[in-house]
Formats: C-alpha cells, sequence, structure tokens
C-alpha cells in the first residue's frame, strides 16, 4: 500500500461512517439533522456535514488547479436541510477519492484563513498532507455530530467521532 492510498483510504472510512450513521437513522430520527439544539451546539448535524462536505470539495477542486483553497467553499444549505442529499454526496466523495492516484504526492499550494484581519498567504504543501488535515478536521466534527447525535438519545457506536490514536490508546489500556 502506498503512502497515498493509506490517507485515501483512511478518509474513506471516515466519511463512510458519518454516511452509514446518516443512513442509520430511521425517519423519525431524521428530524434532528436540521435541527439546532442551542444549549450544545450553535450549528446543527447538518451544518457540521455540510462543513465537512465543503472542505473535501474544495481540497478536490483545488487538486485540479495545484491549488487548494479552503475559504472558498459552497456552502450549499441543501447538505444542511436534506439528509439525502447530504449521504448521496458524502458517497460520492468518496467514490472521488479513488481518482487522487492520478494525483500522485504531488506539491499543491494551499491557502486557508487563519485571521479575520489580515490574508493568509499561501504554503506549500502535498496531496498526503492535505488528506492528513481533511481527516483530522473531518473528525473533529464527527465528534461534535457524535455529541449531537447522544443528545437525542440515540444509539450510536462508540468509536464514531474518535481520533485513531484515542481508539488506539484506549484499546492499549484494557
Amino acid at each position: 500500500m502506498t503512502d497515498l492510498s493509506l490517507f485515501v483510504e483512511s478518509n474513506q472510512q471516515l466519511l463512510k461512517q458519518l454516511s452509514h450513521q446518516l443512513t442509520s437513522l430511521s425517519k423519525e430520527q431524521s428530524d434532528i439533522f436540521g435541527s439546532i439544539n442551542a444549549e450544545i451546539s450553535k450549528a446543527s448535524i447538518g451544518q457540521h456535514t455540510r462543513h465537512v462536505i465543503d472542505f473535501y470539495d474544495a481540497f478536490t477542486l483545488g487538486l485540479t488547479r495545484n491549488f487548494i483553497d479552503y475559504d472558498l467553499r459552497n456552502r450549499l444549505t441543501v447538505f444542511e436541510v436534506d439528509i439525502n442529499a447530504a449521504i448521496d454526496k458524502l458517497n460520492s466523495i468518496i467514490e472521488s477519492l479513488y481518482e487522487l492516484a492520478a494525483y500522485s504526492n504531488r506539491p499543491i499550494s494551499v491557502r486557508n484563513a487563519i485571521s479575520t484581519l489580515q490574508s493568509t498567504p499561501k504554503v506549500d504543501s502535498s496531496t498526503s498532507r492535505e488528506l492528513l488535515f481533511l481527516h483530522g478536521h473531518a473528525t473533529h466534527h464527527l465528534a461534535i455530530i457524535a455529541i449531537l447525535i447522544r443528545t437525542c438519545h440515540i444509539d450510536i457506536d462508540e468509536d464514531f467521532g474518535k481520533a485513531p490514536s484515542t481508539i488506539t490508546y484506549e484499546n492499549q489500556r484494557k
């Protein structure tokens, strides 16, 4: 397995977890997708899902241009309110990640705002490094989604939204 394929497969697995979790919500439970529980978060499960989708879209579009700008995102609200549209889009992203072999691990430029006061310069990166970033970023949002689902008293896999290093650490302590 090449380094790139490890990063691709890890991201695919993470997105499959999210897609599976959203698919497993019953019709009645799926109403929570677009609902905001202001005591827990200012964003809904759908908004967190859309945010994850946006970053993967910015990544795949940016690869074709050798410049990824995570600040220029689509922010399509359909993925915040329509659980089936979000699931379809996640599955589409999973499939599109198979095509990354064409981009190997070539150098690319990236921008992601770190300040509201000044423009962030482009930085050098690589396909693998950006897949590593996307995995950590998505894991963070899946952790929040897990909290939102659990507050609705819905069963969820105990490892959903946990970083691989946390799962490894917990398994070693058993």
